[in-house]
């Protein structure tokens, strides 16, 4: 029985890593669509560099 619940653990904390790590991908992948997008505005003058270098900063520190 406790054979079975060290294993029970384990595959939980493994689980716990995999979603984990999906989800800092997912995020990685936002991250970079809404970085390029903000990349876009900055260039067509809808937002400033500096505007955009702020932004950056912020989601760059998400992830």
């Amino acid at each position: 029985m406790q054979c079975f619940l060290k294993h029970f653990m384990e595959s939980k904390q493994a689980q716990a890593e995999i979603e984990a790590a999906l989800t800092a991908e997912a995020n990685s992948e936002t991250v970079m669509a809404n970085l390029q997008k903000l990349k876009e505005m900055a260039e067509q003058g809808v937002i400033t560099e500096e505007e955009f270098n702020q932004k950056k900063a912020e989601m760059m520190a998400r992830i």
